[in-house]
């Protein structure tokens, strides 16, 4: 019976640590790790935040669950700074805070301003 009680133990922490392998994370922009993804062709979101914007924390609320679903965990996404970096707004020509860009397959597949509603937003993230 102990045996038994361990075994049901491992398995239910062996899928507990799946999940969380699968559960990404917003991270914050970093250039390198972006080319290097999108030069790989992966799946990658590029979230425009600002801190003091309603809009932002309700995606980024909303991303944060999306993202511990299976369907997504081959998505990175990295956050940029609206009010503090200029330069990446600028290369990917952003000019309103809770912009979000899909990138698949080495380019640029879609953008969309201010989805905060969960099924949209997943459906913005399906490529």
């Amino acid at each position: 019976m102990k045996t038994l009680l361990v075994k049901i133990f491992a398995l239910f922490a062996m899928l507990g640590f799946s999940q969380a392998i699968l559960a990404q994370e917003i991270q914050p922009f970093e250039q390198s790790k972006f080319e290097q993804l999108v030069n790989n062709n992966e799946a990658v979101l590029i979230h425009i935040h600002a801190d003091w914007c309603p809009v932002c924390r309700k995606q980024a609320k909303e991303l944060n669950t999306l993202l511990k679903e299976p369907r997504n965990a081959s998505l990175s996404v990295f956050k940029v700074d609206f009010d503090g970096d200029r330069k990446t707004l600028n290369q990917f020509n952003v000019k309103h805070q809770s912009t979000l860009i899909l990138f698949y397959n080495g380019k640029e597949i879609r953008r969309a301003t201010g989805i905060t509603n969960r099924e949209k937003l997943q459906q913005f993230l399906s490529f």
